[in-house]
């Protein structure tokens, strides 16, 4: 695969991260043409590799033009039918489109290339929550690492970040409203309490 054959490529480190964190910085500051140049400029330095089309489709998924985000998706995949960012991100799309069962089964392909890319286990539990699968959605969230309680109101676009001092623009989180009771998460809240009470008292 050709991602493989250039991970041991030294000037991948050396050129596209700093590039990719860049992108991230400008992306940061609300600087988003900036942000998809220098995003660019690692597809056209290393075009076999996913990275660079997973940022430039995660620009035009927050433009709200998510057919061409689509299409950078894709391609990323293209270059590596494993690379579970884009697995993801093609999974918010369907969730968005209210595709609640398409989207569960590419969070699950990006769970089986990558068991520990947290935001597949995040963005799934959101989906499982929308279809009523409470128990399924906290288990996801146990996996994630994130908190039950606060983390299933909404999903974001993700990219695996390159700078840890730098935030992650693509990790925005779109949460519910919260100017009305959402009753959905009462009775999931519910539901979590009695599951808990029949675990310690081993009904």
């Amino acid at each position: 695969m050709a991602a493989e054959e250039d991970s041991g490529r030294p000037d991948f480190q050396e050129v596209a991260l700093p590039l990719l964190a860049q992108g991230d910085t400008e992306w940061h500051y609300g600087h988003f043409d900036e942000a998809e140049k220098l995003y660019r400029q690692v597809v056209e330095k290393f075009p076999n590799r996913p990275e660079g089309y997973n940022k430039v489709g995660v620009v035009f998924a927050d433009r709200r033009d998510l057919v061409e985000a689509r299409y950078w998706f894709q391609t990323a995949l293209s270059k590596d039918k494993t690379y579970a960012p884009s697995l993801t991100n093609l999974g918010n799309l369907l969730l968005e489109d209210g595709k609640l069962d398409e989207a569960v089964v590419y969070y699950q392909m990006a769970i089986n290339q990558d068991p520990n890319y947290v935001p597949a286990h995040s963005n799934m539990a959101v989906a499982l929550r929308r279809q009523g699968r409470y128990f399924e959605a906290v288990r996801q969230l146990k996996r994630s690492g994130t908190n039950v309680m606060g983390n299933l109101g909404g999903f974001g676009f993700r990219s695996p970040p390159n700078d840890p001092r730098i935030p992650n623009p693509t990790q925005r989180i779109r949460r519910a409203p919260r100017n009305r009771p959402n009753f959905g998460m009462i009775l999931m809240f519910i539901i979590i309490g009695v599951f808990i009470l029949v675990q310690v008292l081993h009904l």
